[in-house]
């Protein structure tokens, strides 16, 4: 079948999960599961490596026909939480220039003498730094910061941290730094490496936590790689990012900060690519934690890092993580079911009830699932003392007559409930905070209306998506393969590449500059070039310019899903816009991969004297993927000759001057959003290198609203 196989795994505090997905079809051809083995001699990559093993022997291949194995991981976020992080020496230079001033050089000092940066759960715990300024001519250097490595390894730095103040317009003194670390047995990073945004202690408190994890993701890196390398697999390994985006081994070892996150990314990569997800919140429910996503326009939203109540030079998944999942435990308090979770059967060591069970048990007793925890949760025994969990994935497999009802007749019994109702009083328990957070992340990303609906995904989903759409009274569907999402967005998630840049007011130059940066950033990193996406978008108030490339590893064959037919597309539209209130539904418009369809609907305001008529659009691609919604829309037919000017005719004159209304420019298979900047001029220069080789006489759709 050739090397059309994309290998994706999901490293998960219980489990590691593989799969193998046709990447002609995305279809998954094979799946397995191990235990995780953080324990092992090379830690979570033997698990890896047994995983890999055992999918080759499930679907009868050989390493040569895997084109491409990617996985998320968990050491970056644990290192954080756990405190299990090197001692970091800070090497500041201030390098004689023209311009410098002592003034200048003693603020450089000041502001990369961070000190001890706080990570993790509150800031309880924090990464040690030792701090060096030197001030030297650049024939100076070597010797200097030569000396300056002596004194920080002898202090007992074991990575180091190369800063400058005017690094994000000239990184070679940072570079030279982190170059002589390396030589001198140091791991190294530079400011620059992380962030170009102004802001020198930022930009140093965020270089410091990433060094403080890179020698431990470094040999995590190196052992998974060396496992995959020995079962004979030469694929191209890639890591998940915090963003949604995969990038390579070599370079998660440099900036590995960009992996927070990595687990649930996946599982929103694989909302956005594996199901087509446009507008919604990503329910992901595993063990012991759900981890809700907002998903907005078939993109993820993103926030700024927090560690230690300190903002980070680093861009992260707005990902919610309570501790109630489908492994959640009931608690007893005073009045009766107090709370479920946050405890797990899986921390507490116990099987579930129901799976497998040699004899029902014979009662309900409280114990502690660890050492220090309340003595009041809820276990099931019997009569040989063996005991198992009842949880919430049992409370709902009970109540869908898939388990007898002896356990929670048993555990119902401690609280005078009978089965179903300590079944549903379980569920309510759960569902109580779910919900809250869902309506939280929805106002605050605009998804009200018929845009919020709720995707299931994780081994749980079955046990709390649908009780908790019903609660709060919004559609909802469970992932296909759900169990295995996360592993199958490993494999299917895109490469991302983010760079930033602090300019006050952005000209057509700066916007075409950095959305060349970016897009060769991207095709150093291994993105096959007719796949690269550029977004650049202008944060006015902070002076951001930021631009997010996303593109397919290059590979022999890339994902793609076969196309519809069109009344497919129609009805897939018209099961989307009915939820606005439009009966029928017209496609006003296409490209080659992309529809855009419209409804009509009219109501009447003023004790029904006026009449509001508004157009419900959206667009689908050829997969059925619904990749933009709108209550109220115009679509607008070009080219790519005329694209610039009709996209000007949209533009009116506010309290600003003249702005343009939110705007999306669809050309083949691209949507290009032009909302996030600022001007009709900086819109019209991004449009322009966006359509740059594309025929004059090409279609050019422009959706406004």
């Amino acid at each position: 079948m050739g090397d059309t196989l994309r290998v994706g795994i999901d490293v998960g505090g219980t489990f590691t999960h593989a799969v193998a997905i046709d990447a002609m079809t995305q279809s998954l051809r094979a799946s397995v599961r191990v235990p995780t083995t953080h324990r092992a001699t090379r830690g979570v990559a033997e698990g890896v490596c047994e995983a890999l093993r055992a999918l080759l022997a499930r679907l009868g291949q050989s390493p040569e026909s895997v084109a491409l194995i990617a996985h998320s991981t968990t050491q970056a976020t644990n290192a954080l939480l756990e405190g299990d992080v090197a001692p970091v020496g800070v090497l500041a230079v201030s390098v004689g220039r023209s311009g410098m001033s002592r003034v200048t050089s003693a603020r450089a000092e000041r502001e990369t003498d961070v000190g001890d940066t706080p990570i993790g759960e509150g800031g309880h715990r924090s990464v040690p730094v030792r701090h060096v300024h030197v001030e030297c001519t650049s024939e100076e250097l070597s010797d200097a910061v030569g000396a300056a490595i002596g004194t920080l390894k002898a202090e007992g730095c074991e990575v180091i941290v190369a800063a400058e103040a005017f690094s994000i317009e000239d990184p070679s003194n940072e570079r030279r730094v982190a170059e002589l670390a390396i030589q001198a047995g140091l791991p190294a990073t530079a400011t620059s490496d992380i962030s170009l945004l102004h802001g020198l202690r930022q930009r140093t408190r965020t270089a410091v936590v990433n060094a403080s994890i890179l020698p431990k993701m470094s040999e995590a890196a190196r052992c998974t790689e060396d496992a995959a390398r020995a079962l004979g697999f030469q694929a191209p390994l890639l890591i998940v990012r915090s963003d949604g985006g995969t990038m390579s081994a070599e370079e998660a070892t440099r900036r590995p900060l960009l992996t927070v996150l990595s687990g649930p990314a996946a599982g929103v990569a694989a909302a956005l690519m594996y199901v087509g997800v446009a507008d919604g919140v990503f329910v992901e429910v595993g063990g012991t934690s759900t981890d809700l996503s907002a998903i907005v326009d078939g993109r993820p939203t993103v926030r700024a890092a927090m560690t230690g109540g300190h903002r980070l030079h680093l861009r992260t998944l707005a990902v919610r993580t309570l501790g109630v999942a489908g492994g959640s435990l009931p608690l007893l308090g005073t009045d009766g079911l107090a709370a479920v979770g946050p405890r797990s059967a899986h921390i507490a060591g116990l099987p579930y009830y129901g799976y497998g069970l040699p004899a029902p048990p014979l009662k309900a007793v409280l114990m502690a699932p660890i050492a220090g925890d309340p003595g009041e949760y809820v276990a099931l025994e019997d009569e040989a003392g063996r005991r198992w969990a009842f949880t919430l994935t049992c409370a709902a497999r009970t109540l869908r007559g898939e388990v007898p009802e002896d356990g929670a007749a048993a555990a119902g019994r401690l609280v005078g409930l009978g089965a179903r109702e300590m079944c549903q009083a379980m569920l309510e328990r759960a569902i109580e905070p779910l919900s809250a957070a869902v309506l939280e992340l929805a106002s605050e990303h605009g998804l009200d209306g018929p845009r919020l609906t709720l995707v299931g995904g994780g081994g749980g989903a079955e046990a709390i998506v649908p009780h908790l759409a019903e609660r709060i009274a919004v559609p909802w569907s469970i992932c296909p393969d759900a169990p295995v999402v996360s592993a199958i967005g490993a494999a299917l998630a895109m490469m991302h590449e983010t760079i930033e840049r602090s300019v006050a007011n952005p000209s057509p130059a700066d916007i075409a500059a950095i959305r060349q940066e970016v897009r060769q950033s991207l095709l150093r990193h291994g993105a096959s070039d007719d796949s690269v996406e550029v977004r650049v978008e202008f944060e006015a108030a902070a002076g951001v310019l930021r631009a997010t490339a996303t593109g397919a590893a290059a590979l022999s064959a890339g994902p793609a899903r076969a196309g519809l037919a069109d009344d497919a597309l129609a009805e897939r539209a018209r099961a989307v816009l009915r939820r606005y209130g439009a009966d029928e539904v017209t496609r006003v418009g296409r490209s080659e991969f992309l529809s855009v369809y419209q409804g009509e609907v009219r109501t009447r305001r003023a004790l029904g004297l006026l009449r509001r008529t508004t157009h419900p659009t959206c667009v689908v691609d050829s997969t059925g993927a619904v990749r933009l919604q709108r209550p109220d829309g115009v679509c607008i037919t070009t080219t790519a000759q005329e694209a610039a000017r009709a996209l000007a005719s949209e533009a009116r004159y506010g309290d600003a001057g003249l702005a343009l209304p939110p705007a999306r420019v669809i050309s083949a298979a691209r949507i290009v959003d032009v909302s996030g900047l600022a001007t009709l001029e900086q819109a019209s220069a991004l449009l322009e290198a966006e359509l740059a080789g594309v025929a004059a006489e090409s279609p050019v759709l422009i959706v406004v609203g």
